[in-house]
């Protein structure tokens, strides 16, 4: 295990940082919320969101057009609306990934496919867990963690340094190591020590490192880094999804890819991720995070869809 970085409260009260104190109070009072009061919270958060957030509706409102155009107009901006609740209630699921006891979140999930995991681990290898950005993804790995105590996820460092700070620490209290997700050479490391680590690789970061592969019929920039990663670590890759039920419970499922992987080439191999993301995405298409600019970098020719 790493050595927990270290927090020191006094480099942090300056004034820039008496606003997101007081959002980390409000975070902290939330998880004292029983879950019903929470959902009620969330119901206001989300409407509060839709409104206000014209730019994310209008980022939702083009994913969703582009990957559903078989639905009618009703039916799109009804999950437009169901995706904003999501993203709300993936906040409210935030502050109790952080602050609820394991006692108050170990009732509320069910996990299928352990049996992969401990099979892939038989083979004294590296697992690639291969995540995506559902609304239930901070949630879901401290469940996750309840079964599998070595795993490694990986981060992205948020911007304001206190709430890095905060993140930061409280994840080093859940897993044996988070890594900083521009660390792939740490990542590899850790693969090649028959470590499990976590990777969720379905977000847009450019054309460095990416290849073009449909997505929901959409040429999407695709990171190869999952393929790389698996050719040179030789690790076991499985996939993972997470859903909120209608009954407040969780669903984890742990899958093998079912399709040779890494494939011949990055744009196969990145084909095959697709298929399965989409499977699991129409599970609960509104628990996908469409509010990001997943089809920001478009193929040769093409215009900016947003």
């Amino acid at each position: 295990m790493t050595q927990q970085a270290r927090f020191d409260f006094w480099n942090y009260l300056a004034p820039k940082y008496w606003g997101t104190w007081l959002g980390l109070g409000f975070m902290r009072l939330i998880a004292f919320l029983p879950f019903s009061l929470q959902r009620v919270l969330c119901h206001m958060l989300a409407k509060m969101y839709y409104l206000l957030a014209k730019r994310r509706r209008h980022i939702a409102e083009v994913n969703i057009n582009l990957c559903f155009p078989d639905l009618s107009e009703q039916q799109r901006s009804k999950l437009v609306k169901d995706a904003f609740f999501s993203s709300a209630m993936g906040f409210i699921e935030l502050v109790n990934a952080w602050w609820a006891s394991d006692n108050r979140l170990k009732d509320i999930v069910t996990v299928y496919g352990l049996e992969h995991l401990e099979e892939a681990r038989n083979k004294n290898k590296g697992i690639l867990i291969i995540g995506a950005h559902y609304t239930t993804v901070q949630l879901s790995g401290r469940l996750m963690s309840f079964y599998a105590a070595d795993l490694q996820p990986l981060y992205k460092k948020a911007h304001n340094k206190l709430f890095d700070a905060i993140m930061t620490r409280i994840r080093e209290k859940t897993f044996k190591e988070v890594l900083p997700n521009n660390s792939i050479n740490v990542l590899v490391e850790r693969l090649k020590q028959n470590k499990v680590c976590w990777y969720a690789p379905d977000q847009d970061f450019g054309k460095e490192a990416t290849v073009f592969a449909p997505f929901f019929n959409v040429q999407t920039a695709c990171l190869v880094v999952p393929a790389v990663l698996a050719r040179i670590s030789g690790a076991t890759v499985l996939s993972m999804y997470s859903q909120r039920l209608d009954n407040g419970k969780y669903l984890l499922e742990i899958s093998p890819v079912d399709q040779p992987y890494p494939a011949k080439n990055n744009i196969e191999s990145a084909t095959t991720l697709n298929k399965i993301l989409e499977r699991n995405i129409l599970r609960a298409p509104d628990q996908y995070l469409w509010l990001h600019r997943r089809f920001k970098t478009r193929p040769p020719g093409e215009d900016d869809v947003y």
